[in-house]
């Protein structure tokens, strides 16, 4: 089967050419990569968003592919909360300076109202994670991040990945390109542990 990787935008992502650029080394490692653009400002509903996801997903597995979710910043919410309904038929999990703990500056729901509707949803979903949930996740943080400092990315029994880089944006253009091979060696894992 054929890995496909769909990645999830964080808040900011009205303008994507850059972050669909980062995608471009996944073909090398054999890896299909898609964007999926969450338009966190467009006023739509995340249910709304999740269910387009789900149908993008559905679409990806009937057509044979080995399904797997990274979600970037704001978007490892929507990862996870699209993940627990779908955590069968979806291979892996990475989030990447994954904002799921804290608190939350205010303004940032007040423009991006399906964050704040995400967050809300979020820990019923936290709280239906397995073990076997668990085991297909892994969460990539900096070592300094102002924006989503390390203990707001970390799920209890969820493997971790530390990035050596501080700052939010560059550790996530860091980890999605230059640290690649540790996010596709993740992917590229059986589940059966061969």
């Amino acid at each position: 089967m054929k890995h496909h990787l769909i990645y999830v935008t964080g808040l900011g992502d009205q303008r994507v050419k850059g972050q669909q650029r980062l995608l471009s080394v996944y073909p090398l490692f054999g890896i299909e990569a898609e964007l999926y653009q969450m338009n966190w400002a467009d006023g739509e509903s995340f249910t709304a968003k999740r269910d387009r996801l789900l149908t993008l997903i559905d679409k990806r597995t009937h057509e044979g592919k080995t399904v797997s979710l990274i979600g970037i910043s704001a978007g490892a919410a929507a990862v996870v909360n699209t993940y627990v309904e779908r955590s069968t038929a979806i291979h892996r999990v990475v989030y990447v300076c994954g904002k799921l703990r804290g608190s939350v500056n205010p303004s940032y729901f007040m423009e991006n109202p399906a964050f704040y509707e995400t967050m809300q949803i979020l820990p019923k979903s936290l709280a239906r994670l397995t073990v076997t949930d668990k085991a297909k996740m892994q969460s990539h943080y900096a070592i300094a991040d102002p924006v989503v400092p390390a203990p707001c990315t970390k799920i209890d029994g969820v493997s971790c990945a530390l990035i050596p880089m501080v700052g939010h944006a560059a550790s996530i253009v860091t980890d999605v390109v230059i640290l690649s091979p540790r996010i596709v060696c993740f992917i590229k894992h059986r589940s059966d542990g061969l």
